[in-house]
């Protein structure tokens, strides 16, 4: 199993880090919790792959509250 996982956080890292490759020509920042915590378009986008990824993955319980 752990070789497994380990597969799929590699094709899932790789894909995230492809989609942060293609910068925009400009940011929008976001505030998280002060001023000096923010988070970019691309930030979220990445996140939001991540997550869509993950919980595709045949595995995907292991991914969800219990």
């Amino acid at each position: 199993m752990s070789a497994e996982l380990l597969k799929l956080a590699e094709t899932v890292a790789r894909s995230a880090g492809a989609h942060l490759m293609n910068r925009p020509a400009t940011f929008t920042f976001t505030e998280k919790s002060s001023a000096v915590d923010f988070a970019t378009q691309m930030d979220q986008q990445a996140e939001e792959l991540i997550v869509k990824q993950l919980l595709a993955a045949p595995d995907s319980k292991l991914f969800t509250a219990a």
